[in-house]
């Protein structure tokens, strides 16, 4: 417990101010940063051996996509398909076992539309109207929600909400969660983000904080298909980056949505 406080410790000292006075740019340089590990770290989720080549190859596709999403929008597409066809002709070149060709190569994909495409919602998050209130709305909603979460589990845990993927989620711990997320948002509302609506805490906060449930959820499925129990190692006591951003895969492309809806 003492690691696992101390690691986030570090973790809030480094990221905090980032993403205060980084602004834009900060963001994104440290999601990017995020999603290269996190793409290293999906490869151990894929059921066939890899060489270094192939995954330095699916790091380079994720991060050319993620800069499509910044600074090629109107091309996105176009960058996107270049890139798929990019990891095809590299696998075409540098797997040679047919037999398991197909698995490698839908792993390749998968780590591109995983972490890459979906925490690009963060730093697009920065850039909208009153964006760092929003960011701050989205870690807390989320982190209070996970923390809510398994508090309550602990205490009234009863029924299993998903146990073939992951055991110790409670249907109560889940409610708690809600609980705890719209209390956050609440206490946000009447600290920094004055902005806030009554009906967004009510609902918006919820909505937020489910997503960020199958995040979770999302996360230990492929753990569980792989055989692993961390995706990685860097943060101890917490294991890796997708250990530590899973929730917020889900959860920011849902606030996104919402402002760019609102």
């Amino acid at each position: 417990m003492v690691t696992r406080v101390l690691t986030a410790v570090v973790a809030l000292a480094v990221v905090l101010p980032v993403i205060i006075w980084g602004e834009f740019w900060g963001l994104a340089g440290l999601v990017a940063l995020l999603m290269l590990l996190a793409v290293h770290e999906f490869s151990q989720f894929i059921p066939v051996p890899r060489s270094s080549t192939l995954i330095v190859a699916d790091m380079g596709a994720a991060l050319l996509m993620y800069g499509a999403v910044f600074f090629a929008v109107d091309s996105l597409p176009v960058v996107m398909a270049a890139v798929v066809m990019a990891l095809f002709v590299v696998h075409l070149v540098g797997y040679r076992d047919m037999g398991t060709a197909g698995q490698a190569l839908a792993g390749s994909l998968a780590s591109l539309l995983y972490a890459p495409l979906l925490l690009a919602f963060l730093p697009l998050i920065r850039l909208e109207n009153g964006g760092l209130d929003w960011i701050f709305f989205l870690m807390l909603v989320t982190w209070a929600g996970d923390t809510g979460a398994y508090l309550a589990g602990r205490a009234i845990g009863r029924h299993k909400l998903y146990a073939a993927v992951s055991p110790k989620k409670t249907i109560e711990g889940a409610l708690g969660g809600v609980v705890a997320a719209v209390g956050v948002s609440f206490l946000a509302r009447a600290t920094f983000f004055d902005e806030l609506t009554v009906v967004e805490c009510l609902v918006l906060a919820p909505i937020v904080d489910i997503a960020g449930v199958v995040g979770d959820l999302a996360e230990s499925l492929m753990k569980r298909s792989a055989g692993v129990k961390d995706s990685g190692k860097i943060f101890p006591g917490h294991g890796g980056v997708l250990d530590r951003i899973d929730s917020l895969l889900f959860s920011a492309p849902v606030l996104y949505g919402y402002i760019l809806w609102k």
